[in-house]
C-alpha cells in the first residue's frame, strides 16, 4: 500500500478548466463585472447632470418671462467692473 502525501495529479479530463479558452474567459468575468459595475455608475451620473442642467434651464427660463427687468442685472450693464474692484462710482 503506497500512500501519496503530495497533491494529486489530474490527468485529462479531470482538470479544472479543461481547455485554456475557458481559464482565460473566467479570469476576464471579474474585470468585466467591475467595468460594467462603473458604466452603469458614471451613466447615471451623466443623465443626472444632464437632468439638473434642464431642468435649471427651466427654471431660469420661467424666472426671465415672469421678470424681464431682471435680465439686466447690474453684472450685465455696460459700466460693471469698470473701476477699481469693479465699482463704478470710483472712476
Amino acid at each position: 500500500m503506497s500512500r501519496s502525501n503530495g497533491p494529486r495529479r489530474t490527468t485529462g479530463s479531470g482538470a479544472a478548466y479543461p481547455e485554456p479558452v475557458t481559464a482565460f474567459l473566467i479570469a476576464l468575468v471579474p474585470s468585466v463585472g467591475v467595468l460594467l459595475i462603473f458604466w452603469v455608475g458614471i451613466r447615471a451620473l451623466v443623465q443626472a447632470d444632464r437632468r439638473e442642467r434642464a431642468a435649471q434651464a427651466r427654471i431660469e427660463a420661467a424666472e426671465r418671462l415672469r421678470n424681464p427687468a431682471a435680465t439686466h442685472s447690474r453684472a450685465d450693464s455696460p459700466t460693471a467692473g469698470a473701476g477699481p474692484g469693479g465699482n463704478p462710482e470710483l472712476d
